[in-house]
């Protein structure tokens, strides 16, 4: 697959939280996303702060608030977020002679509530002790 530089209307950046970009992100496994229900996608990256994912369908306006819905580990993690950046890209597939377009979509969490803050967290540190033990397996390679 080879991503094609594109613009897109609300390539925008909305303002955000000073301190939502210090956050730590972890690079995760392709889990399952849906944006408001019906726009799935592909979970990029986490950080208790927001979500970076790649979407099939086109997203909602920026700052517009959303509930971003993470499959994992048979159960959906709901939590509310903020649209904060969109950027399209058509992607090419082999000898297709129209690539499709996806969207990645920065999201700014707004607070959930508890349990959910705390399936996030757990969510965070599986996927940060899954990247860790990914990064040991290719240093031993080398």
């Amino acid at each position: 697959m080879d991503f094609i530089a594109g613009t897109h209307d609300n390539a925008a950046v909305a303002p955000a939280q000073p301190d939502r970009r210090r956050t730590e992100r972890t690079v995760c496994e392709p889990l399952r996303v849906r944006l408001n229900v019906y726009r799935e996608g592909t979970l990029i990256d986490l950080s208790q702060g927001g979500a970076l994912v790649n979407l099939q369908s086109e997203p909602p306006p920026i700052g517009t608030q959303v509930t971003l819905a993470i499959e994992w580990s048979e159960r959906t993690l709901h939590l509310p977020a903020r649209m904060v950046r969109s950027i399209a890209r058509g992607v090419q597939n082999g000898s297709a002679a129209q690539g499709q377009t996806e969207y990645q979509v920065a999201l700014e969490f707004l607070t959930p509530g508890a349990d959910a803050a705390s399936d996030l967290a757990r969510l965070i540190a599986v996927q940060t002790r899954r990247a860790r033990a990914v990064d040991d397996d290719d240093a031993t390679k080398v």
